[in-house]
C-alpha cells in the first residue's frame, strides 16, 4: 500500500490559509447575486438571518460608518457553501456543517472590501475579512509602521475585545509567520484554531478565521505509539541528527495526532504524531526562527521527518548551486546514516523558493517507492529538515 502524507496545518500555513478567498474584479454597479444551491435546505439558518449575523459581526469588529440596513443593502453576493474544501474542514477529515458566504466586494482596497463566512448550522463566525485600505500586492516591500510584537498584541486584543472566544485565558499562541502581514495562529481550548492576519503597513487586523481542530484531542487509545513515547522518539531523533538537546520546557509545544484517513486520490495517510517546539520569543524580539519538529508514524514508531531550524530572518542568504545543494544533502545523509545505503538514492530533484524574501531550497531523492527530501538553510548552508513525502 502506498502512503502519502497530508502536510500538517501548522507546518504548512500556505495550504492552511489557502489564500484569503482570493479577491477578483467585480463591477461596482453589479446588483446583489443570490446564488442558489441544491444543498441550501441543509442550512439551519436562512439566508436573511445569515446576512443579519454577518452585518452584526462587521459592525462589532470594525468602525463601520454605515448603519445595519445600509450595510445589508450594499451586499453584492450571498451563497451557500457545502463543499468541505471551501469551509476548510477537509484538512481534518471532518464533515462540514455548510456555511453562508456574504460578500460586499471581492476586490481588495475598495470602499467595502468585506467578506464574511457564517456556519450555517450554529451561526458561528468562521471568517471575517476587511480589506478596505489593504493592498497585498508587493506588501513585503512596503515599510511597516508596527513591529511583529505589536502586531501580535493587536491580534490578541482583537479576539478579546470582540469576544470571539468564550474564555480568552484559553487562547494560546502557537505560531507566528509572515512579512508585511503578520500572521498569528492561536489554539483555543485545545480544540479550535483561530487565525489572525494583521497588516503591519497600516496597523489593521485584515482577516480572522477559525476551524475546529480535532487533531489536538490526542486520543491515543487506538494507536500503538502513545504521546509520551512519541515525544521521546522526537527528542532522540533531533539529538541524533542535529546534535541538539531540546529544552522543551522553555519552548512553545505543539503536539497533534492525526488519525488515519483516506486522501482524495485514494492513498492512505497513516495515523501520525506531529510534534513541534518553537521559540516564539526570539521570533518577536530578534526576528529569528528557532524551533524543532518531528513527524512519527503513530503505529510503527518510525521517525518519518525530523528538523531543527535556527534562521536569522534579518540575514541575507548565500547563493548555492544545484550541485552544491546535492552535495550538502548527500553529505548529511551519509554522515548521519539516514538511509542504510546511500547508493539507493536516485533521481535527485532540486526545488527552490523564497521565504520572507530569503532564498530557500530542498533536494529530493527517490528512495525505493518514496521521495526523501532534504531542506537546506541558505543563510548557513546547513540542513535543517529531512524526511519523506514533504514536497
Amino acid at each position: 500500500m502506498k502512503f502519502k502524507r497530508l502536510v500538517p496545518i501548522i507546518l504548512s500555513i500556505s495550504m492552511l490559509l489557502g489564500g484569503c478567498s482570493s479577491f477578483s474584479s467585480v463591477q461596482k454597479d453589479k446588483v446583489m447575486v443570490e446564488k442558489t444551491n441544491d444543498n441550501e435546505n441543509e442550512a439551519k439558518i436562512s439566508k436573511e438571518e445569515a446576512k443579519d449575523i454577518a452585518v452584526t459581526y462587521l459592525k462589532r469588529c470594525y468602525d463601520i460608518k454605515e448603519d445595519e440596513e445600509e450595510l445589508k443593502r450594499l451586499i453584492k453576493e450571498v451563497k451557500f457553501i457545502k463543499d468541505a474544501e471551501e469551509t476548510r474542514d477537509y484538512m481534518f477529515g471532518i464533515e462540514s456543517n455548510g456555511a453562508w458566504r456574504i460578500i460586499w466586494d471581492k476586490e481588495e482596497n475598495k470602499d467595502h472590501s468585506y467578506s464574511i463566512l457564517i456556519d450555517a448550522k450554529n451561526k458561528k463566525l468562521l471568517e471575517i475579512q476587511n480589506y478596505v485600505g489593504v493592498n497585498t500586492k508587493g506588501i513585503t516591500n512596503r515599510k511597516t509602521i508596527i513591529d511583529i510584537k505589536q502586531a501580535k498584541q493587536k491580534a490578541y486584543n482583537f479576539v478579546k475585545d470582540n469576544e470571539l472566544v468564550g474564555d480568552i485565558n484559553k487562547l494560546k499562541l502557537k505560531l507566528i509567520y509572515g512579512k508585511g502581514i503578520g500572521k498569528f495562529v492561536f489554539l483555543y481550548n485545545e480544540e479550535e484554531y483561530v487565525f489572525v492576519d494583521v497588516d503591519m503597513t497600516i496597523d489593521k487586523v485584515s482577516r480572522i478565521s477559525r476551524n475546529i481542530a480535532p487533531i489536538y484531542k490526542c486520543d491515543d487509545t487506538n494507536v500503538n505509539i502513545k504521546k509520551e513515547k512519541a515525544i521521546e522518539i522526537a527528542l532522540d531523533g533531533i539529538e541524533k541528527y542535529f546534535n541538539v538537546k531540546v529544552d522543551k520546557d522553555k519552548l512553545v509545544e505543539d503536539i497533534s495526532l492525526y488519525k488515519e484517513i483516506e486522501i482524495s486520490d485514494g492513498t492512505i495517510r497513516p495515523a501520525s504524531w506531529n510534534i513541534y517546539w518553537r521559540d516564539l520569543k526570539l521570533r518577536e524580539e530578534k526576528n529569528k526562527q528557532v524551533g524543532y519538529s518531528a513527524y512519527i508514524d503513530a503505529n510503527t514508531g518510525e521517525l518519518r521527518e525530523v528538523g531543527a531550524y535556527n534562521t536569522d530572518l534579518n540575514q541575507k542568504t548565500s547563493k548555492i548551486s544545484d550541485e552544491e545543494m546535492k552535495q550538502i544533502a548527500l553529505d548529511f545523509i551519509e554522515k548521519n546514516k539516514f538511509v542504510s545505503d546511500i547508493k539507493d538514492l536516485k533521481e535527485p530533484k532540486i526545488d527552490r523558493w523564497k521565504n520572507y524574501d530569503q532564498e530557500s531550497g530542498a533536494v529530493g531523492f527517490k528512495h525505493k517507492d518514496e521521495m526523501l527530501w532534504v531542506y537546506i538553510d541558505f543563510t548557513n548552508k546547513k540542513v535543517n529538515h529531512i524526511g519523506y513525502g514533504l514536497r
